[in-house]
């Protein structure tokens, strides 16, 4: 959603709508200016997406249908792997596992009654079997210096208990990533935009921990290594009914959107 991503997650808004919150010159900008224009720039888009996520909550709930653990992280393993870096679809969003969820029930909602027989599943995993293998992959963050000696004093600020991303938003000369603390997203063995030393660098760490100094183009930098995920050839039972599904979404071959339940749900659009 859009409001529960940055900057809008960050308590800009408050309670006080007639505070100022910048100003040019002696012309000041109020809070209550800045809530406006963004009604009137995304306010109908954003009811919308509420909107939609209510009416999935409510029908998938009608109809018993819902989403187990199992079946999210395997769909969020796929999309770390395959995708990566946090400025894909889904990994632009704080929210973005439960985005994923809620295009999970949509799907199912949209395809309940479609009938996909075991021999084309089992035919579809058959001929793309190599999708269904992920490689090991890490989620991790960096900080990046000019100089061996100030990497050496990041180094030991870290052992003396100072916060990673505080210190990855201060000094990383990473100016694209220092915003969110130095994440990188999720990398393997086969992405090429970073420097093969990361891969290598991490593959060695445990989770939660940060490296020493290692050597780059840009100068010096400090790795943390946020999550691990190990290689895995997923069995056609495992995939099963992820397969089906995309199968049946292929068949009905209309977009994916929560509307269709609109009507069902009794959605009553009051917004002007």
């Amino acid at each position: 959603m859009f409001f529960a991503t940055k900057p809008f997650s960050t308590g800009i808004f408050g309670s006080n709508d007639g505070a100022d919150i910048a100003a040019v010159g002696e012309v000041t900008i109020e809070r209550q200016q800045l809530r406006d224009e963004l009604e009137q720039r995304y306010g109908k888009e954003v009811l919308r997406d509420l909107i939609d996520e209510e009416v999935i909550v409510q029908t998938a709930d009608k109809y018993g249908i819902s989403v187990s653990d199992e079946e999210l992280e395997l769909e969020m393993n796929f999309i770390k792997a395959k995708y990566g870096s946090y400025d894909q679809q889904y990994l632009i969003s704080d929210n973005w596992e439960e985005d994923i969820k809620q295009h999970i029930l949509l799907e199912k909602l949209l395809v309940q009654y479609v009938v996909i027989n075991e021999s084309s599943v089992q035919a579809a995993y058959n001929k793309n079997k190599e999708q269904y293998e992920i490689p090991k992959t890490l989620h991790i963050s960096h900080i990046v210096v000019e100089t061996k000696k100030q990497a050496e004093k990041l180094y030991n600020e870290l052992q003396d208990g100072s916060s990673f991303s505080v210190l990855a938003m201060e000094q990383s000369i990473d100016t694209v990533t220092a915003t969110d603390g130095g994440d990188l997203g999720y990398i393997n063995k086969n992405q090429t935009r970073l420097p093969e030393s990361y891969f290598e660098q991490a593959s060695k760490m445990k989770k939660d921990s940060y490296s020493k100094p290692i050597k780059v183009d840009e100068g010096y930098a400090i790795l943390f290594l946020h999550e691990i995920i190990k290689e895995k050839s997923y069995s056609f039972k495992e995939v099963k009914s992820m397969i089906e599904r995309q199968l049946a979404v292929e068949e009905i071959g209309v977009a994916l959107s929560a509307e269709y339940f609109w009507d069902e749900s009794e959605v009553e659009w009051k917004y002007e």
